[in-house]
């Protein structure tokens, strides 16, 4: 069971769950069953503030397991937009550019992500320009291989010796960059029926 810890060296101020409610739900961190710490960083840790004179191993693997959460710290579950993987880009891209329609559209209710994109553009006009709309476009792909459709090439293959959905998956993320008319359903999430039963890691 998660414990909450006396360590009160964190200064949490919580802003994510302050600012972005919507995005997240409060949850309790699963128990990883007996956590050990391999390596500390003590350089990011005194540049982050933190005592590691304080945090013996032991209270320190069962702080950064999630097994003990520090005092003033408020678990949660961010709501993942797989950004690195296309989901929410070209929508924010279009926000940027003033259609902040598509991206609003996106939530049960536009109200919840308006306050944010505020924040957000006023950000992004101190950024680089890698951060405008042609930017975010030129460095994050429409279409990846999503895990639904490779399982369906991929059965296609194994049970009928059907290649046709493979190298149709192939063609399409052999031009990642570039949307093209009739692919909408390449550049879409995994339906809920496939994400309900379906596990993957990071490293898959």
């Amino acid at each position: 069971m998660n414990q909450p810890s006396t360590v009160t060296q964190f200064r949490w101020d919580n802003s994510y769950a302050e600012r972005l409610p919507g995005f997240y739900v409060s949850c309790t961190p699963s128990v990883v069953p007996n956590p050990v710490l391999l390596r500390f960083n003590s350089p990011l840790a005194e540049e982050l503030g933190l005592n590691a004179g304080k945090l013996d191993s032991s209270l320190a693997a069962r702080i950064f397991s999630g097994n003990e959460s520090p005092a003033g710290a408020q678990p949660l579950a961010q709501a993942y937009a797989g950004h690195q993987f296309g989901g929410f880009v070209s929508q924010l891209a279009d926000a940027a550019e003033g259609n902040p329609a598509l991206l609003e559209g996106l939530f049960p209710s536009a109200d919840a992500v308006r306050p944010w994109l505020e924040r957000w553009r006023r950000r992004l006009a101190q950024q680089p320009t890698s951060a405008t709309p042609e930017g975010m476009r030129a460095v994050n792909p429409i279409y990846i291989p999503r895990n639904h459709l490779v399982e369906e090439a991929l059965a296609a293959a194994f049970d009928h010796t059907d290649l046709t959905l493979f190298e149709r998956l192939l063609d399409v993320i052999a031009h990642p960059y570039d949307e093209r008319p009739g692919l909408e359903d390449y550049a879409q999430p995994a339906p809920r029926e496939f994400t309900a039963c379906f596990k993957t890691f990071c490293g898959t």
